[in-house]
């Protein structure tokens, strides 16, 4: 298994628990409307440590795959950095997208009303790291797929 592969699988695990976790508990109580009332701050607080555990796990993975930790680069080529790059790029765009597409619908939506609730904002921002994140790792594991780089 590539090193790629590797990050990439750890990287879903976290993601996917931190996003499962932080959407129970955005969506929880007031909802959007309600996150960023002064009483819902430790929802807040409670959703800002869970993000924090997911990078701290997720800076935990890179620590134990760095370079020069027993033989962690082996077997490592160009290709790799091909996968890598593709990724980044595929990447970017879904971010762009998702962005553009979920600030048209919460416009869309709360046209009639003249203003989006708040916590909307918090969403679009976790919402953000969550899609890139996810995305690479499923973008660097299908390019990594489809790459001869390691039989």
């Amino acid at each position: 298994m590539t090193l790629a592969k590797k990050r990439a699988l750890a990287s879903l695990a976290i993601w996917f628990t931190v996003l499962i976790v932080f959407t129970l508990i955005f969506f929880a109580g007031g909802g959007p409307a309600g996150y960023t009332e002064e009483q819902e701050q430790g929802r807040r607080l409670i959703v800002a440590g869970i993000f924090a555990l997911g990078f701290v796990a997720y800076s935990f993975v890179l620590w134990r795959t760095r370079e020069g930790r027993s033989g962690a680069m082996a077997g490592y080529d160009e290709r790799d950095d091909a996968v890598a790059s593709g990724a980044s790029v595929t990447t970017l765009t879904v971010v762009l997208v998702f962005i553009f597409v979920l600030s048209l619908t919460l416009f869309e939506v709360y046209r009639g009303e003249g203003v989006v609730p708040a916590g909307w904002l918090w969403f679009l921002a976790y919402g953000t790291a969550f899609v890139g994140l996810i995305c690479h790792a499923i973008v660097t594991l299908y390019l990594d797929a489809r790459s001869t780089a390691h039989g």
